[in-house]
């Protein structure tokens, strides 16, 4: 579900075939995380998207027993970048979006800001200098045995395999 040598310097995460549960992170298992570095800080990536379904979506996490991510999408018709919620409901769908605004750009800039309460803010930028936020605050959640996690992903909720991946070049964390 990854490979460090299709894009020299860069990490590809492939849109592998992961059905979750109603969006249910906790199901899916190619999440690139680590435990928060520290009490506040913030975690900025730059991400080229190669979809090929609609549905796919790759972007920046803060995992927990609740999560909250920024990422680019694809839709019928365009790709966007967008902010969810969830939680690990077993019962209902529990990833909701929260904003969404088309891009049409080859590269985009996630960012999520975390405070010393641990409240997080994510924004994008299409030239990392301008950042804007979007969606809304979120406070982190702690997991199962360890505390929140933020990291990357690149999912495909179809019922058929994808093509489609992600080139993240780096990742920031300050």
């Amino acid at each position: 579900w990854y490979s460090l040598s299709e894009k020299k310097g860069s990490i590809r995460l492939k849109a592998v075939q992961n059905v979750t549960q109603e969006g249910n992170l906790w199901t899916v298992p190619n999440l690139l995380l680590q435990k928060f570095p520290a009490p506040a800080f913030s975690a900025t990536t730059k991400i080229a998207f190669n979809p090929e379904l609609a549905g796919e979506q790759s972007g920046l996490v803060v995992m927990g027993r609740k999560w909250a991510y920024v990422a680019l999408v694809k839709d019928e018709h365009t790709t966007k970048v967008a902010m969810f919620t969830g939680e690990n409901q077993k019962c209902e769908k529990s990833t909701r979006e929260i904003e969404s605004i088309p891009v049409d750009a080859e590269s985009v800039y996630l960012r999520v800001k975390v405070d010393a309460e641990q409240l997080c803010q994510f924004e994008y930028s299409l030239d990392n200098k301008n950042f804007m936020g979007i969606g809304k605050e979120f406070r982190a959640k702690e997991g199962v045995w360890i505390g929140a996690k933020v990291g990357i992903f690149c999912i495909n909720p179809n019922m058929v395999e994808s093509n489609g991946y992600a080139d993240f070049d780096w990742f920031n964390v300050q």
